[in-house]
């Protein structure tokens, strides 16, 4: 999603990012980005190259799409914080944890922007606002736009029928079995060749991204692979 801030302190020399949600099993970590430069003030949709990836609890590194069990509204967060410095890790896999124990010190500022989304698939309720950095970071605010919201959690609705082990990707093996669940006897080359189209980075899994871009059948709610 994209994401604006402001009011960083003078002497920033880097930011840091953690998206991250309070379950009822404890706290979830989505995404963590490190060693954004200090010029940088927003983030566009789906960023690439810019900063530094930590690994998400799903143990891979980027973000991880959120897929909370069960139903009603779920509030995710965003922390931003403005550092004195760039963070250096030897040997070490940067998750959600070991970025808060490095940054200790060295943070001048945060805020933690707060929006809510609901899994029956109604907007979320927001003000549009932002994080900024200079102001009490213990003020929590919704601040994703509804339609976005909304498509977000449509494509995990659709996404959780593919991915049958609930590990974040769909594999050509779930695919196939989702395919004969739904259909019966499929043609194995011809599903091949559906995903593979989809497959647009061709590391052999399809994202949730990937899936949810597929062209849809006209008379169902799932991808039509073709």
């Amino acid at each position: 999603m994209p994401l604006t801030w402001e009011n960083a302190p003078k002497g920033t020399k880097s930011y840091a990012l953690s998206l991250w949600h309070l379950a009822r099993d404890g706290e979830k970590s989505y995404w963590v980005l490190y060693n954004i430069p200090a010029d940088t003030h927003s983030l566009p949709v789906d960023v690439k190259g810019l900063g530094q990836s930590g690994y998400n609890d799903w143990k891979r590194t980027g973000y991880q799409p959120m897929h909370s069990q069960g139903g009603g509204i779920k509030e995710y967060n965003i922390t931003v914080y403005a550092l004195s410095e760039e963070l250096k890790f030897d040997d070490v896999k940067v998750d959600r944890a070991e970025l808060l124990k490095s940054i200790k010190g060295i943070t001048l500022a945060e805020d933690t922007l707060a929006y809510t989304y609901e899994t029956s698939g109604r907007a979320a309720r927001n003000s549009n606002q932002r994080p900024e950095l200079g102001r009490d970071q213990s003020k929590k605010r919704q601040g994703q736009q509804g339609a976005l919201t909304t498509k977000e959690k449509s494509r995990g609705n659709r996404f959780s029928e593919f991915d049958l082990d609930k590990d974040g990707k769909v594999t050509f093996t779930e695919f196939l079995q989702r395919e004969k669940t739904k259909k019966g006897e499929v043609d194995t080359e011809r599903a091949r060749g559906k995903f593979s189209r989809v497959d647009s980075d061709m590391n052999g899994s399809l994202s949730e991204q990937e899936l949810a871009n597929a062209p849809r059948g006209r008379n169902n709610n799932r991808p039509e692979l073709q």
